[in-house]
């Protein structure tokens, strides 16, 4: 298994590394899976959001759509927190945030 340290190594997205440990059926795996992607969460500089924070999406290509990047920002406060979104910019696209 590599890791992002590694020279050599590719980082695997969460994603695909929930979907490995539910192929091999690995119930201790997946649990800490979560407990660690929770702790990475909370833990981190920027949580929990606050007004005028930003988030950027990068959705990518399928067959149908070219890759996209999504610029979203915070808005509100308290419970009343949504995200309003900002941008969208298609692959190649010139300019910038």
């Amino acid at each position: 298994m590599s890791c992002c340290g590694e020279p050599g190594s590719v980082a695997r997205s969460p994603l695909v590394q929930a979907e490995e440990v539910k192929r091999r059926r690995d119930i201790g795996a997946e649990i800490g899976g979560l407990v660690g992607g929770h702790r990475a969460l909370t833990e981190a500089p920027w949580y929990p959001s606050r007004p005028c924070d930003r988030l950027m999406l990068t959705l990518e290509a399928t067959e149908h759509t070219p890759r996209t990047t999504e610029l979203y920002e915070v808005i509100g406060g308290g419970d009343g927190m949504e995200l309003r979104l900002v941008d969208i910019a298609p692959e190649g696209a010139e300019g910038g945030w």
